[in-house]
């Protein structure tokens, strides 16, 4: 047997094996997904700087989509009528009141509806308060076009430091979260109930291609923006579409995928996820 020539053969195997396994390496840190070694360092650098996770980091990344959605002025004060138990008619302007029969509608700046019903009849120590909860606004949304079935509590609900508390629900289109369409119910300790909701027609989610633009992964935007002057605690991390701007008119509306990172006792903080910009 010619030994050099199978130490020769040996060789050329053992650098088509390495080859082959750094391309994997590669391949596992430049993908869609993130690998697990890399979110383990994220969290422990995290909690060096004070943070505390009480969730997973998303080891996924988001694709190149939009959404689609139709925002009408006409529909927002229609569902007002509904909701108030009369028609209104004019325009929508924030600051309009309405009031009828105890309950008053009230138009917001960001686009949003606020109904407050003093005789609800709910309270909030009742048993089942998620199911009694979608019953009601199932009663009042009756008629408006908004797809409840689509719509999924965020959490059980959430204490208020009167006694009373509250429930949101935001809606789920597909496999996608669309944190501008809203439902939160607050029920109070006497009884009051107050209803806050917004509402786009969705229309549908396309894929689109965005030359040299890659999603960035969450864990990079947990880097650069959870420094140490900035302790907090983290509840939640998802993705899903919320606009960056208020919408007048009617019009068709695109908008993009955004992180959102949930934090105790705070407000939501949502990331594009072309730019990791912050998006209130």
């Amino acid at each position: 047997m010619d030994w050099s020539k199978v130490k020769n053969v040996l060789i050329v195997v053992f650098m088509i094996l390495n080859a082959f396994l750094l391309i994997n390496i590669i391949a596992a840190n430049t993908g869609d997904g993130v690998s697990n070694e890399t979110l383990a360092n994220t969290k422990s650098i995290l909690e060096a700087r004070g943070f505390v996770l009480k969730c997973g980091i998303p080891d996924y990344n988001s694709d190149s989509v939009k959404l689609n959605y139709e925002t009408s002025e006409y529909e927002r004060v229609k569902i007002a009528g509904l909701l108030l138990g009369k028609e209104i008619t004019g325009k929508f302007e924030a600051g309009r009141e309405f009031i009828e029969n105890g309950r008053k509608v009230r138009f917001n700046p960001d686009m949003s509806i606020e109904m407050e019903d003093p005789g609800s009849g709910l309270a909030p120590d009742i048993p089942d308060i998620i199911k009694k909860t979608y019953g009601y606004i199932e009663q009042r949304v009756n008629g408006t076009g908004i797809p409840l079935k689509n719509y999924k509590p965020e959490n059980e609900y959430d204490k208020l430091p009167d006694g009373g508390i509250s429930v949101t629900y935001i809606e789920r289109y597909k496999d996608y979260l669309v944190y501008d369409n809203y439902i939160r119910i607050t029920i109070f300790k006497n009884r009051q109930v107050n209803l806050k909701l917004n509402y786009n027609k969705v229309t549908g989610v396309k894929k689109e291609n965005l030359e040299g633009t890659k999603p960035i992964p969450v864990y990079q935007i947990l880097l650069s923006e959870f420094v140490k002057d900035r302790a907090a605690i983290i509840t939640g991390i998802d993705l899903g579409f919320k606009g960056d701007s208020v919408e007048q008119g009617s019009k068709v509306v695109n908008k993009r995928p955004v992180w959102r990172i949930k934090i105790e006792g705070q407000e939501p903080e949502y990331y594009n996820v072309y730019d990791g910009d912050r998006i209130n």
